[in-house]
């Protein structure tokens, strides 16, 4: 996507960021755009930690056996559960890093 330069054509631009000039920079990274970003990603990752703390508390409810499915095994049941943890912790992982790079 080119950059819209504010400077006008022909001006020197020497020790100048590359972006600094940009609209499309200055609009993003300006100060409202920023908390608004920073507050999306804090609500995200406060309800995603809330989200898998209830998992946690219905552990034995939501993971538990099934007495509908005989033929579940507890290898089945665990690959669940773990991939139920690997993916809240990515989640969290990846919203701790959005919310602290803005």
């Amino acid at each position: 996507m080119p950059c819209l330069q504010l400077a006008a054509p022909g001006a020197s631009s020497a020790g100048q960021h590359p972006r600094e000039g940009c609209i499309v920079a200055r609009l993003i990274y300006s100060f409202p755009v920023m908390l608004a970003l920073k507050i999306f990603f804090g609500l995200a990752l406060a309800l995603t930690i809330i989200g898998g703390l209830i998992v946690l508390k219905k552990w034995d409810q939501i993971f538990g056996r099934a007495l509908d499915c005989r033929s579940e095994t507890p290898g089945e049941i665990s690959y669940n559960k773990v991939q139920v943890v690997a993916v809240w912790l990515i989640a969290i992982k990846l919203l701790l890093w959005m919310f602290f790079s803005f």
